[in-house]
């Protein structure tokens, strides 16, 4: 604050200087402290990028599953449906196939290629040789009455789209004949890669195509692919 001193008959404008209030000095506890914070913020994302870039090379150098091979065919399988009922392959004779892979403690983005399943559906409603078929990647956990639950979120119509579990030497033995190539070294956790994942079966059992299931584009571009492999049938 300012105060006006008497000197010898004058005035003289004095300026009282901020202290410490332990040792009397100028305070700079506010500086320090904003160094201390700023060197605090840096450290933080040091480390957050240190991870990242450890991270990136262990999935670059861990081994991978070949999500969506297109040289497959649908294998002879059995496998259970949420509803409890036992599905094989000669279920699904002469249909075109739309498939997906889930896991019901999927992450955002599974959450999102079930949601675009849930448009293709909507999509081919009046097409009586088109399934939907989301297999679990986690049969132990994703029990009949666990998917049934899960498959209510989207709407699913329990004729029209099939959720399938089963013992896990039967799933993976569908997913890796059929689905994902896997090589002998890769842990079984690479096949959850195939979350992303929207594949066409055509009515031969061959695997035709793949589609990226977390783009919005996904059900117009499934459906374009369903509408030119169709009519490729009738000719």
């Amino acid at each position: 604050m300012n105060s006006l001193t008497h000197t010898d008959g004058a005035m003289t404008d004095r300026t009282s200087i901020p202290t410490d209030a332990t040792t009397g000095s100028p305070d700079s506890a506010p500086e320090q402290g904003d160094v201390k914070y700023f060197l605090r913020v840096v450290s933080f994302f040091a480390v957050c990028a240190i991870a990242f870039v450890a991270w990136a090379v262990f999935l670059r150098e861990a081994p991978k599953a070949d999500v969506g091979a297109t040289d497959r065919r649908l294998v002879d399988f059995t496998l259970v449906e949420r509803s409890g009922r036992t599905v094989n392959r000669s279920e699904l004779a002469g249909k075109f196939l739309v498939v997906n892979f889930v896991h019901t403690s999927c992450s955002i983005s599974c959450f999102q290629v079930n949601k675009r399943m849930s448009k293709i559906q909507e999509q081919v409603a009046g097409l009586a040789d088109v399934q939907l078929l989301s297999i679990s990647l986690d049969p132990q956990t994703d029990t009949p009455p666990v998917l049934a639950k899960f498959a209510k979120q989207f709407h699913a119509d329990a004729e029209r789209w099939l959720f399938l579990t089963g013992e896990r030497r039967a799933v993976d033995s569908l997913l890796e004949a059929s689905f994902i190539r896997r090589a002998p070294d890769a842990p079984r956790a690479s096949l959850f890669a195939a979350t992303d994942r929207i594949m066409i079966v055509d009515d031969k059992g061959r695997v035709r195509e793949q589609f990226n299931g977390t783009k919005s584009s996904a059900p117009f571009a499934v459906l374009e692919s369903l509408e030119r492999l169709r009519a490729a049938g009738r000719r």
